[in-house]
């Protein structure tokens, strides 16, 4: 006696290899997203443009969408990820401020740089200080 019970599966039940892109489907936007698209780009840009920012298209689009076509949310976000992108580079700029241990050391060297023009004169009577 088997005991296996007989279970029908439907054609949907079954594993196909389609299901491997999970996650890597193409968005196809509807008329109206590609409208909207259209429409809200250029307000965007001209808003970044006045604060003397740029972003590409892809850029813009991927705030609006994110955004659900909030033209003020769009432009702060983008506004805010262009200034980040510049501040390291402003930050490595900036002199650091010298600790003592640095004053130290260039006091240091600069007794040293003294005592080789002094030994300079006396061993060859040359003087540049």
């Amino acid at each position: 006696m088997q005991r296996v019970k007989n279970v029908q599966y439907d054609d949907d039940d079954i594993y196909s290899g389609d299901e491997d892109a999970y996650g890597e489907e193409e968005q196809s936007y509807s008329a109206e997203d590609r409208e909207n698209f259209m429409t809200l780009t250029p307000v965007v840009r001209a808003e970044l443009d006045e604060a003397g920012l740029q972003a590409s298209d892809r850029e813009i689009g991927e705030a609006l969408w994110h955004y659900f076509w909030d033209v003020g949310k769009s432009v702060s976000y983008l506004k805010n990820t262009q200034v980040s992108k510049a501040q390291p580079s402003a930050k490595k700029e900036k002199e650091k401020p010298k600790s003592k241990f640095d004053e130290a050391a260039a006091k240091s060297a600069e007794k040293a740089g003294e005592w080789k023009l002094f030994h300079l004169w006396l061993v060859r009577g040359e003087w540049d200080g």
